[in-house]
């Protein structure tokens, strides 16, 4: 069974309405209607269509179902936030500072004034409350935005963009280097301007050199964002922040990172040596984000003070008490080699296991079928790989559509199909298909990889 020729005549038909008509979007109710009335597609159909596009990557499905005709226009509304005109800046708040605030002239000015003329409900606040617009919804979902919320877990109405954050803290003077001096006396003096009584001790330096040869940019930013109840005012900047631990009995504490390449520098500083609040925090949050997004970055070396560790062992001996510091010798491994390479090697024997998959039909997985869709999902993979009759040949993208068509149709509780182009390797390509199993109540992902080896 082959994909109907009517889906393909309804994907040439979207073109057209993209190239020849403008037409930006397409609500999901459109697209059905228009699959029904001029293509005879019925309505489970289409969806099995809508999902086969926005699979082959010929739509993109939006926050609130609308489908985008040409994908590639979505670097056009992207790039539309990252505006250098001065006309502009000036009527976008604290875009300058990093921040987008949720207000309809901002928004207006953003995307309703722009030459595409994008359908004013995917970007208008007015048009998709109590929701998001799909735009910021966009911005958020690409990691180019993060959604900023209060202490109590209410939104603030804003999103935090990393890539307009300026290069330096605010007002910071501009024949200064960003180094552990210059932040230091940046920072308190902003502290002893508000507080003439500021006293602090300072803490010994902390520096985290990480295995990876650079931190990402995203994981920066990420931590920026976990942090923005505790920062300054005018404290952040794209590539580090300043926090404030005050609390009730008066115990005053300020905590600066920074990073450089894969570096990350800690200040600190408080009233007196046992004031470590913010720095806390900032421990705290660092290696809760290390835990949940990224697990695999470790430390290969740490310098507190005048002493370096490059074990866990040696770390706890030498940094005293401090429960906060201690928390921080998770991040060492056995030795630099084995952190390095520890999270590739496993991920390259997996798909090295699950490329060929005539033996991984053989394997446990597929040979005790118990699941009526994992046997729809390997009968469906066999009977592609009966079209390869040479050693080396691998499948054509024409076997690969008919693959995803037959098993959106033949497993109708497949909830999400994915191609992994990372790991797709001479043409192969790798499949990802998650599924709610009707059989054991579960959810499974499975990669398939439709070729022969």
């Amino acid at each position: 069974e082959e994909v109907p020729l009517n889906f393909a005549n309804l994907l040439n038909h979207l073109k057209e309405l993209s190239m020849n008509e403008g037409s930006f979007s397409l609500p999901y109710e459109d697209f059905v209607e228009l699959a029904s009335s001029n293509f005879s597609i019925d309505d489970n159909s289409a969806l099995t269509a809508k999902d086969l596009f926005v699979f082959w990557g010929r739509l993109f499905e939006l926050s609130n179902g609308d489908l985008v005709l040409n994908p590639q226009q979505l670097a056009d509304v992207l790039a539309c936030v990252f505006t250098k005109e001065p006309t502009k800046l000036g009527k976008l708040g604290d875009i300058a500072k990093g921040i987008l605030q949720h207000v309809e002239s901002i928004a207006e000015v953003i995307w309703g004034r722009s030459t595409k003329r994008y359908p004013k409900h995917l970007w208008s606040f007015d048009s998709a409350l109590p929701s998001l617009p799909p735009f910021i919804e966009l911005l958020q979902r690409a990691e180019l935005g993060y959604a900023l919320y209060g202490p109590n877990g209410v939104p603030l109405g804003a999103t935090l963009i990393p890539a307009l954050l300026p290069e330096k803290p605010i007002g910071y003077p501009v024949q200064l280097s960003v180094d552990p001096k210059g932040l230091v006396d940046f920072f308190e003096n902003q502290q002893v301007t508000k507080d003439a009584s500021f006293q602090y001790y300072k803490h010994p330096e902390l520096v985290i050199s990480f295995i990876t040869p650079r931190l990402q940019q995203v994981f920066v930013a990420q931590l920026i964002v976990r942090l923005q109840h505790s920062s300054f005012i005018d404290g952040v900047w794209k590539h580090g922040a300043a926090l404030k631990g005050d609390d009730d009995r008066g115990t005053k504490s300020m905590c600066i990172f920074y990073v450089e390449s894969n570096k990350m520098t800690v200040l600190s500083c408080g009233s007196s040596d046992q004031s470590t609040g913010a720095r806390a925090i900032f421990f705290n949050e660092l290696l809760q984000l290390i835990v949940e997004r990224h697990p695999s970055l470790r430390a290969e070396r740490m310098e507190y003070g005048n002493s370096i560790f490059k074990t866990a062992e040696k770390f706890e001996k030498g940094i005293g008490a401090s429960l906060s510091l201690m928390s921080l010798s998770i991040l060492f491994v056995k030795s630099p080699s084995f952190a390095s390479s520890m999270v590739a090697d496993s991920i390259c024997s997996e798909f090295d296991n699950s490329l060929n998959v005539t033996s991984h039909m053989n394997s446990t997985t597929f040979g005790s079928l118990e699941s009526a869709s994992l046997r729809v999902l390997a009968n469906c993979t066999a009977d592609m790989l009966k079209k390869s009759t040479k050693i080396d040949e691998e499948l054509s993208n024409d076997d690969f559509v008919d693959l995803s068509y037959k098993l959106l149709k033949s497993i109708p509780d497949i909830i999400h199909l994915q191609r992994l182009p990372l790991f797709t390797r001479g043409g192969v390509h790798t499949l990802w298909v998650l599924y709610n199993s009707t059989d054991s109540n579960t959810t499974s992902v499975y990669a398939i990889a439709p070729g022969a080896k």
